[in-house]
């Protein structure tokens, strides 16, 4: 038999597990979200629209001139600055990007024939002062380099 002032598991250990539990329960939800968000950018970066459009973006010299090369994803902007929708046929993206001297929106609606897709648009939105650059000659000088 256990003595009358002997404490139980509970007495002896709640100081630790009480907040342990509450900081697990607010960890684990961020964790979650988190691992989502990088499950799906993390597969947006091996999609061929993505993948032709920043490339594209690379090597065009308006492009280099106005945000220095190389062109990435900007994921300071990322909550308010990406949607994509996307399936086998048809791609429509609108994200944010950043080069070494500034950044852009990069706009892409594209849909796919015969296994080649195909760019309605793809462009480069910058600010100050605002200009569209086209990236669809770029992209088609890339596929006659392959």
């Amino acid at each position: 038999m256990r003595a009358q002032n002997e404490k139980g598991w509970w007495g002896r250990n709640w100081g630790w597990f009480v907040p342990s539990a509450c900081l697990g329960c607010l960890i684990l939800p961020v964790a979650c979200v988190g691992g989502c968000l990088w499950l799906g950018v993390s597969q947006l970066d091996s999609f061929g629209p993505f993948e032709e459009v920043i490339a594209a973006a690379n090597r065009h010299p308006k492009v280099e001139e106005r945000l220095g090369a190389p062109i990435k994803m900007d994921w300071r902007g990322f909550s308010d600055g990406m949607n994509a929708t996307v399936d086998e046929r048809r791609a429509e993206m609108t994200l944010k990007v950043k080069g070494t001297r500034g950044r852009g929106i990069l706009r892409v609606v594209a849909h796919r024939r015969n296994g080649i897709w195909e760019y309605n648009v793809a462009e480069l939105q910058v600010h100050d002062p605002d200009e569209s650059i086209d990236l669809r000659d770029q992209i088609v000088l890339l596929r006659n380099e392959e």
